[in-house]
């Protein structure tokens, strides 16, 4: 997974959309468990709050020495663009619809 996120420009492993309670938990939880290199990118409509799970999931990995890097995609819920743009291999919708 780490190759295609080392090739491809914004390119993300995962991208969870939402920016609640549930996104917060898998964000933290991938910081602290990821055994191989996996970018993770957020997106949502609150960019404070993209920013801060950004950030905040960042900040674990430092502490553990995980190979997890974490960024924002801000999202475009008319068109397919925020997915296009990362090519994530897996998508979690944790957003309200």
């Amino acid at each position: 997974m780490d190759k295609k996120a080392a090739t491809l420009p914004n390119a993300s492993d995962i991208l969870i959309t939402g920016r609640g309670h549930y996104a917060g938990i898998i964000i933290f939880d991938l910081a602290i468990t990821a055994e191989k290199p996996v970018n993770v990118a957020t997106s949502g409509r609150s960019q404070e709050r993209m920013d801060w799970l950004a950030l905040a999931g960042s900040a674990r990995p430092t502490v553990f020495d995980w190979p997890v890097t974490f960024s924002i995609a801000p999202l475009e819920w008319e068109s397919s663009t925020t997915i296009t743009k990362r090519d994530p291999t897996v998508v979690l919708q944790t957003a309200t619809m």
